[in-house]
């Protein structure tokens, strides 16, 4: 007969390898919310129980005398321990590798899976804004949502997006991500531009290559302001060494000086920029905004008799880089714009003037 939930407690509780791994009072206290010391100091009345305590989690506390060969006892322990984490106020990374081996305990010792999907640990409150902020991608998803999938309490989760939407912003190598247009719909996150973290450790030459190849998007009008940011952000990340050092083999490999000079006049403390801080209104500074997002707009471009047009209702289609043209759809009719000749790119026509 299969031993019941308190029974696999108190093997757990026994198993020797926990004891080299954990304190053995934080893991007590956190199965039964006390520990043996504290029933030892109160011989005359039981230790009163913290929440976050395993064995006093609703979803078990009437049933800890049946068998964990019930399927029904299985799910309820997989609940029960995602509610203690919930509950747990100090080391949730901690609690959450005391469970795991609690779980792979029940599993070789009982041939028993516990249905239980573990949320992602993080080795810092910055690690975890940023998992949250990629969580966010995906439209329909709010602060339940995150509740659910990290097992946070609402009250942490809020505060990470505060701090992120704040004018102070959260920092990372001397450079600041403020996350701009977090707005709630229904209940729902959504941003003004989806932030995408991306924090790599190159070596030098590496560095080069990357700039190099922003160097060459800088040329594209319709991209020179998208890759001057991120250059600048690149730029403003490395050492005055390494600054120095690309410059002083600049020649040595062929590479364009002035670039990299360039890049010494830009002081960029934002690492964030959103789709339209990435763009300017005149030219093709912002056709890219309008083709991603699908938005409607007006352009204004010098035809090939050299006087300016205007087309409205206009959805840009695609943007050929070879040829330098977008494809746009304007009042049921098809057209070939050169990016030379776009005057300017508005949301209505009467913006235009």
């Amino acid at each position: 007969m299969a031993d019941t939930i308190c029974q696999v407690v108190e093997k757990f509780l026994r198993n020797k390898s926990i004891k080299y791994r954990y304190k053995s009072d934080m893991v007590e206290r956190l199965f039964r919310g006390y520990t043996e010391k504290d029933v030892k100091k109160n011989k005359d009345k039981k230790p009163k129980s913290n929440a976050f305590a395993f064995l006093s989690q609703n979803k078990i506390k009437n049933i800890i005398d049946k068998t964990i060969s019930d399927l029904d006892v299985q799910e309820a322990i997989g609940a029960a321990i995602k509610e203690s984490v919930k509950s747990y106020t100090r080391d949730k990374n901690m609690a959450v590798n005391v469970y795991k081996d609690f779980v792979s305990f029940i599993r070789e010792k009982y041939q028993i899976n516990i249905p239980i999907v573990f949320p992602p640990t993080f080795l810092s409150e910055f690690d975890r804004q940023m998992y949250i902020v990629k969580e966010l991608h995906e439209k329909g998803r709010g602060t339940a949502y995150l509740e659910d999938k990290l097992w946070l309490s609402d009250r942490t989760i809020e505060e990470d997006l505060t701090k992120l939407r704040s004018s102070a912003g959260v920092s990372i190598m001397g450079q600041k991500i403020t996350v701009k247009g977090i707005e709630r719909q229904k209940g729902n996150i959504e941003f003004q531009s989806t932030v995408h973290p991306i924090f790599l450790a190159l070596n030098l030459t590496q560095v080069v290559v990357m700039l190099q190849g922003l160097q060459h998007m800088a040329k594209d009008e319709a991209y020179r302001e998208y890759a001057l940011k991120l250059s600048a952000s690149i730029w403003n990340e490395l050492s005055d060494y390494a600054r120095r050092r690309i410059k002083q083999v600049a020649d040595m490999l062929s590479m364009d000086l002035s670039w990299y000079e360039e890049l010494d006049s830009y002081s960029n403390e934002e690492l964030f920029s959103t789709e339209y801080e990435c763009s300017y209104e005149e030219g093709a500074g912002n056709i890219l905004d309008f083709l991603k997002n699908g938005k409607g707009c007006a352009i204004e471009f010098e035809g090939n008799d050299g006087k300016s047009k205007i087309l409205t209702n206009c959805i840009i289609r695609k943007y050929n880089w070879d040829r330098q043209e977008i494809e746009v759809s304007s009042n049921g009719e098809q057209y070939t714009i050169s990016l030379a000749t776009i005057v300017k790119t508005r949301h209505e026509a009467k913006h235009l003037y």
